[in-house]
């Protein structure tokens, strides 16, 4: 007999988890802890939304993509791991891009580096996303073979 409201976490494939190799278990706990510490940087971060409102669009765009990533692991894995690789490797080429040349108009480059660098949120979430392709691509190696599970 099936309980009315389970129908979407049977979807989710909540169940799976027991059938995900680690190295999708970590991968999905960093995806979900870039998505966290994301939504963090957003939420506290006033100087952001003033200086520099595209860098916190493009950051909202990134959690969302982390959270749905995290999220499709579960159903789809190998699809998911490259997904991962190729938008962790993009975040942290557009937040090094931000370090290197990426200060908004009007706001000196050694000011713009010295508060990137010193927002250990950003500092975390640039080191989070090469914990990501790393671990995406042994998940997309790993998973060469396997049965893709489908939505």
């Amino acid at each position: 007999m099936q309980m009315a409201g389970w129908g979407f976490i049977d979807w989710l494939g909540v169940h799976s988890v027991s059938r995900m190799k680690p190295i999708q278990i970590v991968l999905a706990t960093f995806l979900a802890a870039s998505a966290l510490v994301g939504i963090e940087i957003l939420s506290s971060d006033e100087w952001l939304w003033y200086v520099a409102p595209t860098h916190a669009y493009g950051l909202i765009l990134f959690v969302l993509l982390d959270s749905a990533l995290a999220v499709a692991l579960w159903r789809t894995t190998r699809l998911a791991a490259i997904g991962s690789a190729l938008f962790g490797a993009v975040q942290f080429a557009a937040m090094f891009g931000d370090i290197i040349m990426g200060q908004p108009a009007g706001v000196p480059i050694g000011l713009w580096r010295s508060y990137l660098l010193s927002d250990t949120a950003f500092t975390l979430l640039l080191c989070i996303q090469l914990i990501i392709v790393a671990s995406a691509i042994l998940a997309s190696r790993t998973s060469v073979g396997m049965p893709q599970r489908r939505i």
